[in-house]
């Protein structure tokens, strides 16, 4: 399709109409000058004020228009009275159409909860596209720019993101980008002191939260809960490293030891409260006297 651009000059009142005219990357853009006096007349044309070679012709035509054919074009008509410069014509080009492309794709992120995250994408096209953000593939109440920031992050913000580019020619979708949200483990069950003869094995179990899924280690003490050190499976203790600890077969010697559990992912350490363990042991070397008076 091909584009015309009129230009006007009238020698006998020094009076010019300008053109303007927008184009297409690819389409024809044709300029023509009408003079009114007396021919013959001879032309030049002018782009951004420098003279165009071999376009001396009452038509002058750009084929193929390409973004860098936008300037301000203009004619100067001569004949043997003088010369007459027409107004400017702006030529205008817009790229042709394209549907979006992604150039820059959203990145999956890990933080801890409470912390900022923002997601980036970047499309071409032409016209240059418009954005949606999806979350979990349901739009995002106002997120419709390049980037897309949670200012305080936590587990309800965890799900796959991505971003639609829209213009007249189509659309594209981004990668999905997984966030995911870390949170400090807490003791959300704690167990309770235990008594048992001595003997008889006792079970303290506790449950701990936390993303990712906390490990747990169980820990003793024999001086009050001051100091505490680890626990090993041995054949005093079993699942030392689960929610659940057995203390093997206590002797009456761990009466009044104290026991604990600590819950830790990568982001901190959780500790649940101490716990007694109260070993009853059966009366022993028993001892008989007698008084006479």
């Amino acid at each position: 399709m091909a584009l015309a651009l009129t230009v006007m000059a009238l020698f006998t009142s020094g009076f010019a109409r300008a053109a303007t005219g927008t184009a297409t990357v690819g389409q024809t853009a044709t300029f023509t000058v009408t003079a009114d006096g007396t021919p013959p007349f001879t032309y030049q044309w002018t782009r951004n004020a420098a003279n165009i070679a071999g376009a001396t012709a009452a038509t002058y035509g750009i084929s193929n228009v390409q973004l860098t054919d936008a300037a301000t074009y203009c004619a100067v008509v001569s004949n043997s009275a003088g010369a007459t410069t027409s107004d400017n014509a702006v030529l205008t080009v817009m790229a042709a159409a394209s549907a979006p492309a992604f150039t820059t794709q959203p990145a999956s992120q890990t933080v801890t909860a409470g912390s900022a995250v923002t997601f980036a994408a970047l499309a071409n096209g032409s016209p240059a596209p418009t954005y949606q953000w999806q979350m979990n593939g349901t739009n995002i109440l106002g997120a419709t720019g390049t980037s897309y920031t949670i200012t305080n992050s936590g587990l309800s913000n965890a799900g796959t993101y991505l971003i639609v580019a829209a213009n007249a020619a189509g659309s594209a979708t981004s990668d999905g980008a997984v966030l995911t949200v870390n949170t400090v483990p807490t003791i959300t069950t704690q167990t309770t002191n235990q008594t048992v003869n001595a003997g008889q094995n006792a079970t303290f179990t506790i449950i701990g939260s936390g993303n990712p899924p906390p490990a747990y280690q169980w820990q003793g003490s024999v001086d009050g809960g001051t100091t505490w050190t680890n626990l090993a499976n041995s054949t005093a203790y079993s699942g030392v490293t689960t929610s659940t600890l057995v203390v093997i077969n206590p002797p009456a010697s761990v009466n009044g030891s104290q026991l604990r559990c600590l819950a830790s992912n990568s982001t901190g350490t959780a500790a649940s409260n101490g716990f007694v363990l109260t070993v009853i042991a059966p009366p022993s070397s028993l001892q008989i006297s007698i008084q006479i008076n």
